[in-house]
């Protein structure tokens, strides 16, 4: 149910967005504005998207102008590039950290593609860095797409990549639903002192020797 915080204005921004995006239609006006609420802590996004960020009736609007600003600054593309590049490498295990990142990796792509910035999109280097961020058994999957995309002399793209993303999502959503159902957080219940009554007994009668 949660939502990724937004701490800065560019790198989690892209992953917020991205999973707000995908999520937002199960879940009703009021759960939608607890959630942006619990997520967004960055000043920028605050200042930008302004009190109609919490507003039930403006929020999907104002977070639509917020993307916008932020798409506008061309920076983005570099500095985001440059931190999947160099994110470490995801153990397959940790499906939350995986889907995010699918996330972050998509929206790069969806704004490489609005900046027809090819540098990126077709660029051979950074597709293998991003490949070798994921576990194996995606990465797997990756190198057939390419072999088969060589095939039909076609050079693979980050499109290409995002598609395999896209399609391991839902598996890998159903499957952290799965472990919070079989691994519920356990509640701590606040238990009032149990009385040590053989303590009390040992001081009643240390009183009754004294007196």
């Amino acid at each position: 149910n949660k939502l990724p915080l937004v701490t800065d204005s560019d790198l989690t921004w892209t992953v917020f967005y991205s999973a707000f995006l995908r999520t937002k239609d199960l879940f009703d006006h009021d759960e939608n504005i607890l959630r942006i609420q619990n997520s967004i802590k960055d000043d920028t996004v605050k200042r930008i998207g302004g009190k109609g960020l919490f507003n039930p009736r403006t929020y999907s609007k104002c977070l639509q102008d917020v993307n916008k600003r932020l798409k506008n600054n061309t920076s983005f593309l570099t500095s985001e590039a440059s931190a999947l590049e160099n994110h470490i490498r995801i153990k397959a295990e940790n499906k939350t950290t995986l889907v995010e990142f699918f996330d972050r990796v998509r929206n790069f792509c969806t704004m490489a593609d609005a900046y027809s910035d090819t540098s990126y999109m077709n660029n051979k280097r950074f597709l293998a860095n991003i490949s070798d961020v994921v576990p194996l058994f995606i990465k797997g999957k990756w190198e057939t797409k390419q072999a088969e995309l060589e095939d039909q002399a076609r050079s693979p793209s980050l499109k290409d990549l995002v598609e395999i993303f896209d399609r391991e999502l839902p598996r890998l959503e159903a499957s952290i639903r799965n472990d919070k159902l079989r691994n519920p957080e356990k509640k701590i219940e606040n238990k009032a002192p149990v009385k040590d009554q053989n303590k009390s007994f040992r001081f009643n009668n240390l009183n009754n020797k004294i007196h």
